[in-house]
C-alpha cells in the first residue's frame, strides 16, 4: 500500500495540467466576521459580523484587509467574509516548527486566504527569504525568496512550511503514515506542493470546506 502511494504522488504531480481548488460549500463552515483568537476560530465563534475590503499586500499571497472606515485590521487571528476565510500572516507564522521557522515570512500586519482546508487543517501559500551569507564586508545580507506551502495543523496549533520534499514527508509521516513523496532532494515546485496537499485533502475523512 506503501509502495501504491509512492507512485500516485509521485505520478499525480505532473498529470496535474490545471490546479483546481475545492468549492466552498453553500453555506461557509465559518460565517462572515471577526475571528480575534485562534479560540474563536476553533469555536467557529465570530466577535462581530463586519463587512470589509481588501487589497494586494506585500507580495501576491496575502492581503491588506480594511475596515470600512478605512482603517487596517491588524490584530484578529481570522476574518471571513462569509465565503472565504482569510488568516493573519504574522500570527501563524509565530508557530511555525521545524526547518521552516528560520525562514522570513510576511512583512507587517497581513492576512493570507486559506486555499484549501478543513477543521483540522489550514493550507495556504505565500513567499519565504531564507538568509544566507554576508558580503561586501558584512553591509549587506544574501536573501533567496522562496513561494512555499504552508499548513497550519489547529489541533496542535503549529505551521508546517513545505520548502523541500523533506518538509513534506515529515508532516505526511505525522499525519499520513501511509505516503511518501520519491523526489529529489531540491526545492519544490509549488505545483507540486499544491497538488499533493489537494490529494492530502481529498483523501482525508473530515470534509474540505474550502
Amino acid at each position: 500500500m506503501k509502495l501504491k502511494f509512492i507512485l500516485l504522488f509521485s505520478i499525480g504531480i505532473f498529470l496535474h495540467s490545471t490546479v483546481v481548488f475545492a468549492q466552498p460549500l453553500d453555506k461557509s463552515p465559518f460565517p462572515k466576521g471577526i475571528y480575534s483568537t485562534l479560540d474563536d476560530l476553533i469555536a467557529v465563534n465570530p466577535s462581530e459580523a463586519i463587512e470589509f475590503t481588501k487589497v494586494q499586500g506585500y507580495n501576491s499571497k496575502t492581503y491588506i484587509l480594511k475596515y470600512p472606515n478605512n482603517k487596517r485590521i491588524k490584530k484578529p487571528f481570522a476574518v471571513s467574509d462569509g465565503v472565504d476565510l482569510y488568516i493573519n500572516s504574522k500570527q501563524v507564522k509565530k508557530l511555525i516548527e521545524g526547518r521552516g521557522k528560520g525562514m522570513q515570512g510576511a512583512i507587517g500586519n497581513t492576512y493570507n486566504k486559506v486555499l484549501v482546508g478543513n477543521r483540522l487543517f489550514f493550507y495556504f501559500e505565500d513567499y519565504f527569504a531564507s538568509v544566507g551569507s554576508k558580503f561586501m564586508g558584512g553591509l549587506s545580507g544574501v536573501y533567496t525568496t522562496y513561494l512555499c506551502g504552508v499548513i497550519f495543523d489547529t489541533t496542535k496549533r503549529k505551521t508546517s512550511v513545505f520548502r523541500k520534499p523533506k518538509d513534506i514527508n515529515a508532516f505526511f509521516s505525522e499525519h499520513r503514515a501511509d505516503i511518501h513523496v520519491d523526489l529529489p532532494n531540491r526545492k519544490l515546485i509549488i505545483d507540486e506542493t499544491r497538488n499533493l496537499m489537494i490529494d492530502f485533502f481529498n483523501l482525508s475523512e473530515t470534509p474540505i470546506f474550502f
